[in-house]
């Protein structure tokens, strides 16, 4: 019975040379020899990226409540019959009044779903954004963004958002590098969890201004 190579073996092969393996993580290496049938790199792997290593991914659990509170007594035998209200909560927090938007049906009063995911594109943006910039010596003193997202509608009633648009106002302290200031920008938005999770364009347009004196 012939033995079968082994990972080590097959892995070199192709060009990628085992660097560390232990019991929590493996690094591999791809060396600099072309693939001889078709004379291109391995590109798909770099030079100590990690291939597998569990034991370095973290977890992050978020659980939030959400109550429908529109019921007028006859639930939703019609679709005109009910409220879209409804409360956010999460332990240990202010609860967040909820609706659907008015074109469709929902309070105008309260925050619907398509605001709460423009906010939390922006507010994630600014939280990475004054992180990195208070480890990079540029001191933010005021910041706001007036965040717009556009969602487009279906014949069928279905819908999806196709951009949003961040646009950071801030201020810095005086002498601050603002070529810095302004590139943390991209930086951010590189890090930002809630960029990273959404399948359309997040756009980001920074205006930073310096304080005087």
């Amino acid at each position: 019975m012939q033995r079968r190579p082994s990972i080590s073996r097959r892995m070199a092969d192709i060009g990628v040379s085992i660097k560390v393996i232990s019991t929590t993580c493996l690094r591999a290496v791809v060396s600099e020899r072309s693939d001889a049938s078709t004379g291109s790199r391995f590109s798909g792997l770099e030079k100590n990226r990690l291939i597998y290593c569990p034991n370095r991914v973290k977890q992050h659990t978020y659980q939030v409540r959400v109550d429908w509170t529109g019921n007028d007594g006859q639930g939703t035998s019609t679709y005109s019959g009910y409220r879209r209200d409804h409360v956010i909560t999460a332990e240990q927090k202010t609860k967040i009044q909820g609706s659907s938007d008015p074109a469709f049906r929902g309070d105008g009063s309260r925050y619907n779903p398509e605001e709460l995911l423009v906010a939390s594109l922006s507010a994630c943006h600014m939280l990475w954004y004054l992180h990195l910039c208070a480890v990079n010596h540029v001191t933010v003193l005021e910041y706001s963004d007036a965040a717009c997202g556009l969602m487009q509608e279906y014949e069928n009633g279905s819908g999806e958002f196709v951009r949003v648009l961040l646009q950071p106002k801030l201020k810095i302290s005086p002498g601050d590098d603002r070529v810095k200031a302004l590139a943390l920008h991209t930086e951010a938005h590189a890090l930002c969890f809630i960029a990273r999770s959404v399948n359309f364009p997040v756009d980001v347009a920074p205006e930073i201004e310096e304080a005087s004196g």
